[in-house]
């Protein structure tokens, strides 16, 4: 796993900045400033403020790839997820899938409840999935204000395509793979 991944839950975003600018590993850190989610009623007013900081991070010994990201998101100044992404080339399948599967085994020590899901787009399968949780009730509505982790780690083809929209099959030619990692701590305020 990425040095960076010792970041908790909850982190402050000025302590985020100052962990990641003395981690040798780390480059290119932009911190996205602020934006608003849409309210239950698909308006900004009264919508929550999310803040988020990106950068990029040189391989590890754990998993070597040819372009690494990761994204910090902090509600209400602290980090509530993070994602990471390693992107690997058509010829690295291989070690694409053998590092999904080995991250998979990691996680479920942690989260040992886990759900296997198919990736598509148009019908047409591009990846998998293994969302992980802590206990069964996770997976199910949760009750007002209770909070719980989970983490998803999931590959997928990546496609050539004009648009920019990497999820698009398009012309059929295969860019690569990614390897994306999710962690993030939710706080369910259903409405009474």
């Amino acid at each position: 796993m990425p040095r960076f991944f010792f970041l908790k839950i909850g982190t402050t975003k000025f302590n985020a900045l100052n962990e990641l600018n003395r981690n040798k590993d780390v480059e290119n850190i932009y911190d996205e400033g602020v934006y608003k989610t849409p309210n239950e009623e698909n308006t900004l007013e009264a919508s929550e403020s999310i803040q988020m900081i990106r950068f990029h991070f040189k391989h590890n010994n754990c998993i070597k790839s040819d372009n690494n990201f990761a994204v910090l998101y902090f509600r209400n100044n602290s980090l509530y997820r993070t994602f990471i992404s390693y992107e690997f080339k058509p010829e690295n399948y291989d070690q694409c899938l053998e590092n999904y599967h080995k991250i998979s085994k990691t996680i479920k020590k942690n989260y040992p409840i886990q759900d296997e899901k198919i990736i598509s787009v148009n019908s047409n399968q591009v990846g998998e999935c293994v969302d992980s949780y802590k206990k069964e009730t996770e997976k199910v509505k949760m009750k007002k204000g209770e909070t719980f982790e989970h983490e998803t780690v999931s590959y997928r083809l990546k496609y050539e395509d004009s648009s920019n929209n990497e999820y698009k099959i398009g012309n059929g030619k295969i860019r690569g793979y990614i390897l994306e990692l999710l962690l993030e701590s939710t706080n369910y305020e259903i409405k009474d």
